[in-house]
């Protein structure tokens, strides 16, 4: 009797656990057709005792082609070594980075068209105050055409 209780709460244990990977793997954005934020990440993790990790962001661009995208950076936090932007091709792209102690915009020379996905590599980023382990990028972009900025919502990495 025990052993078949181990074994239907392994299975269960199992099945439950594959949802929401499931779950995960779809546009949580709501609205489809519209460009969106797939994930954020930091490595090396502090676990790993790193100081001064690589953010990351994942941008799909859907809908209508973007021109440039704006991420506001958290409270007392710096940017202290560049931004390297690639697509899913992994070909880097060069658009012009403009650092302020409160945001980075990157500007792209040319459109970045839809269904391109984008890879954000903020490096070697420096925080004053380490109390705070969720950290939280408020992204947007400009699509082509449009005079104001549209936001995709926050990408949040969580730095524990």
């Amino acid at each position: 009797m025990m052993k078949k209780l181990l074994i239907y709460t392994s299975v269960l244990s199992l099945i439950l656990a594959g949802i929401p990977t499931k779950i995960l793997a779809k546009d949580s954005h709501g609205i489809e057709g519209t460009s969106h934020i797939i994930g954020a990440g930091a490595f090396p993790f502090k676990r790993l005792r790193a100081s001064h990790p690589n953010h990351y962001l994942r941008i799909h661009v859907q809908g209508q082609a973007i021109s440039s995208l704006t991420i506001e950076l958290p409270e007392a936090m710096t940017i202290k070594d560049g931004v390297k932007v690639t697509d899913e091709t992994g070909t880097e792209l060069k658009p012009k980075v403009t650092l302020d102690p409160e945001k980075v915009t990157l500007a792209f020379a040319q459109p970045i068209a839809p269904d391109t996905t984008l890879s954000i590599k903020l490096k070697d980023v420096h925080r004053e105050r380490f109390i705070i382990r969720t950290l939280m990028y408020r992204i947007n972009v400009l699509k082509v055409g449009m005079e104001r900025e549209v936001s995709l919502g926050v990408a949040r990495i969580h730095t524990d």
